[in-house]
């Protein structure tokens, strides 16, 4: 996806569903993140045609994203969650620390929607 340096993807906890998905997203150098003004509740909802990943501005948006993965992907696999990270946090061996991701989603609590 233009504007997009790097991404990892995990499971979060769900009262009614169990489980459901949570992409943490690094910008590309010069593009800029917003949140949305729309809340995508259940992050599965149809619509966005995929090609519309950003705004003329070179702005990153969580609808930008769900719209792009929504149309490549199953509705179950759309992120109800994105959050914008400056880096993903990495062992020395350079493998991204996924429990440090989960902790994270946990203090920020409902920003990621």
């Amino acid at each position: 996806m233009p504007g997009v340096h790097d991404v990892s993807v995990v499971g979060l906890p769900d009262d009614r569903l169990g489980e459901t998905v949570a992409a943490f997203v690094v910008a590309a150098r010069g593009w800029a993140t917003a949140d949305d003004e729309r809340d995508d509740d259940d992050g599965n909802k149809s619509g966005g045609d995929g090609d519309k990943t950003a705004d003329a501005a070179g702005t990153l948006t969580k609808a930008a994203v769900r719209d792009w993965v929504r149309a490549r992907l199953a509705a179950h696999l759309v992120p109800k969650h994105v959050f914008w990270l400056p880096d993903l946090p990495k062992t020395a061996s350079g493998k991204i620390q996924k429990f440090k991701l989960r902790e994270a989603a946990a203090a920020d609590g409902d920003n990621g929607r």
